[in-house]
């Protein structure tokens, strides 16, 4: 046998230009089946080397935008002591503005006129130089000193005393002669060093002198309504000749009772 015997006769060719179909072909040769073809793709062309073309996409999902936290709520949140600081800061901003409009307030405010002020000034002034002046008592008054006393200066001379004991060079004896009355119910006690002073126009201040020449100072208990008199002697300047003389019983009291004089 020849191989044309073992071959068969030749197949025709297909020139339809289909693929094979899923049927199967006929027996080779030697009665065995050649296996189908797979089915042609849906779309022509397919099964033929890569395909091209759009990706098959399904429906899209839709997905919410994300909510961001706000960042103050975010700072809260954090722990006690953002807590603290987030309350101290919104207490600060607040403090500000409100101060930011307390100041714009007072800048609209329409700005005072130099009149007033003016006024004002020539008030306090006036004011201040009409203020009551106290008056000294003088020579010869009877004064009321207070509910236990009424006291009189009879005269107020200067002497060089009778030489036994002469002032200073430059100096001269005051000697203020002085009438007290107690006008109280019950005895009342006099001392010429504690209860009277004398001080000059300059402020200084002169402590009572011993000398021959004058009569004895007021010392002593005096009486219900009875009377006391006597002489304070101060050694002063020739060339000081205004004084004042103070009156006061009560060494725990501030009050005083003032004489002018000039010698």
């Amino acid at each position: 046998m020849d191989v044309k015997d073992r071959i068969g006769p030749p197949q025709p060719e297909t020139t339809t230009g289909f693929p094979p179909t899923d049927q199967p072909s006929a027996p080779d040769q030697q009665g065995q089946a050649i296996p189908a073809m797979p089915a042609s793709p849906a779309s022509p062309g397919a099964g033929y080397g890569p395909q091209y073309g759009p990706p098959a996409y399904g429906p899209l999902a839709y997905a919410p935008p994300t909510k961001r936290e706000n960042w103050l709520v975010a700072f809260w949140n954090k722990g006690f002591w953002h807590k603290i600081v987030l309350a101290l800061g919104i207490l600060v901003i607040a403090f500000v503005l409100l101060r930011l409009a307390t100041g714009s307030g007072a800048g609209t405010a329409s700005p005072p006129t130099t009149e007033p002020q003016a006024q004002a000034t020539h008030v306090a002034t006036h004011t201040a130089t009409s203020a009551p002046v106290v008056t000294n008592h003088k020579v010869g008054d009877q004064v009321k000193v207070n509910s236990t006393w009424t006291a009189t200066i009879n005269s107020a001379t200067a002497t060089q005393g009778d030489g036994t004991f002469p002032p200073k060079v430059g100096n001269t004896y005051l000697v203020i002669d002085l009438t007290l009355k107690n006008t109280s119910a019950q005895a009342q006690t006099v001392s010429s060093l504690v209860d009277f002073a004398l001080k000059d126009a300059t402020g200084q201040k002169y402590d009572e002198s011993i000398t021959s020449g004058t009569g004895t100072s007021p010392d002593g208990t005096v009486e219900a309504g009875g009377l006391l008199r006597g002489q304070l002697v101060y050694e002063v300047p020739q060339a000081q000749q205004h004084f004042v003389f103070a009156f006061q019983p009560d060494f725990t009291s501030t009050d005083q009772t003032l004489w002018d004089i000039t010698r």
